[in-house]
């Protein structure tokens, strides 16, 4: 008798399916021999594991344990910023730091998610307009601080922290009127509106405000120079020049102080590394009564990305990291504060594509600007669950001012003109050169 034509489609279909199963195996055969292995990283290069850490951790992949208090407690927000750093980056950085399936300490934040960051009305943005969304969760254009199109000056997470009685600190290792930290406490039609970046810094009631100072090549600087520290002198603030003179007397909590250090000290991690900046800061901070914000910059991962300059972004990204170990440390210690480590943008259009062990990484650059590419945001502590997955930039201050007990406003429209009619240079205008120096900000 002839087999049915039923019994027939399922021999085939079994003779297909251990073809299917055969050429798998094979491939993982392959796959093995090549050293791949399944899990959640993949690095190229060999070295030290990443550091044992003093308290709990859970996973084969060593995250921190989630932090047990309720969401709705975060008194205390350390949000750190890698201008410029990509996915890319930290696994440039993952791989020379922490070697083959190491991970960085920030990779061990248990909540983690992508940001996309385009401008108001184009794909690619700059340091001024997604810090403006960073700080208010307002869109604007390139070029623009705290300020829409429109003429809006919409209220920022610290000018609503400093209203509600927290303590608020700006730590960076470019210049303290660049356009991140300025996007926090300034409202200009400009980036290169210096001295009106300056004068308003002056006034906004920041506890504590920590850079490179006077001296570099930087536009910023030059006009830091110009006057400017004679207006916070005025503001009642205490200028300091010198690190170990601000870390061996500093003033009583409650006295403002801006640090303008050395051009280049903390970029090339001299004295103070901005990881020491970032300890005195939280030290300093800490003691406030209702709590505090403080946002701390590494402006390298930016200035090495227009560079392309590998090594500089691994060293930036190497601060960075304790950056976050300490912010956690203090975290974990006090159960209501809220650490979140993300970008403003992709800076170089890198690309890591393969690396042996113990040998050194093929990459290469596609850009020396900025790119489209999204950005990673990781996050530790209370409420943290709320910033895990896709988010647009200009989402996350909302769900921070919420987590706080903030209100974030809209703003008024400006009279037409207001602003600094002092701007700087064309050839010093927001376009970065292809090699920006230590410590410029080209972001």
């Amino acid at each position: 008798a002839r087999p049915m034509a039923g019994d027939r489609r399922s021999g085939w279909a079994r003779r297909l399916a251990l073809a299917a199963a055969l050429a798998l195996a094979a491939l993982a055969a392959v796959a093995w021999a090549r050293g791949w292995r399944l899990g959640l990283l993949r690095t190229a290069a060999a070295g030290a594991p990443a550091a044992a850490l003093d308290f709990a951790v859970n996973g084969s992949g060593g995250r921190l344990e989630r932090a047990g208090a309720a969401a709705g407690a975060v008194r205390n927000l350390v949000l750190i910023v890698g201008d410029g750093m990509g996915f890319n980056h930290l696994a440039a950085a993952r791989a020379e730091i922490a070697g083959v399936n190491g991970r960085l300490f920030l990779e061990r934040l248990p909540v983690a998610g992508w940001v996309t960051s385009p401008a108001l009305s184009e794909l690619r943005t700059d340091s001024a307009s997604a810090a403006t969304a960073l700080a208010s969760g307002e869109k604007t254009q390139r070029g623009m601080v705290g300020r829409t199109p429109d003429g809006r000056s919409p209220r920022t997470l610290v000018e609503a922290a400093i209203e509600r009685g927290l303590s608020a600190g700006l730590v960076t290792s470019a210049v303290i009127v660049d356009a991140t930290p300025a996007a926090f406490v300034a409202h200009v039609d400009s980036r290169d509106m210096l001295g009106e970046i300056s004068a308003q810094m002056a006034a906004s009631g920041v506890e504590l405000l920590a850079s490179e100072g006077p001296g570099g090549s930087t536009s910023a600087s030059r006009r830091l120079e110009a006057g400017a520290l004679g207006r916070f002198e005025e503001a009642g603030y205490r200028v300091f020049r010198d690190w170990r003179r601000l870390r061996e007397g500093p003033p009583p909590a409650g006295v403002p102080v801006l640090a303008v250090l050395e051009a280049g000290a903390i970029a090339q991690r001299r004295d103070p590394s901005l990881t020491e900046l970032a300890g005195f800061a939280l030290e300093r901070l800490a003691g406030s009564a209702e709590g505090f914000f403080l946002l701390v910059e590494e402006e390298e991962t930016d200035s090495g990305g227009h560079a392309n300059d590998l090594a500089r972004v691994v060293a930036a990204i190497r601060d960075l990291d304790g950056v976050v170990r300490l912010a956690v440390e203090h975290a974990r210690r006090a159960g209501d504060t809220l650490v979140v480590v993300t970008s403003d943008h992709e800076t170089g259009g890198l690309v890591v594509v393969d690396g042996a062990a113990g040998g050194p990484l093929s990459y290469y650059w596609s850009s020396r600007d900025h790119t489209a590419a999204p950005v990673p945001l990781l996050a530790y502590g209370p409420g943290a669950e709320r910033l895990a997955g896709v988010l647009d930039i200009s989402e996350i201050p909302g769900i921070l001012a919420e987590l706080m007990g903030l209100e974030l406003g809209a703003g008024e429209t400006a009279p037409a003109g207001v602003g600094d009619p002092v701007r700087a240079a064309p050839e010093e205008s927001a376009a970065a050169p292809a090699d920006p120096g230590p410590g410029r900000g080209g972001g």
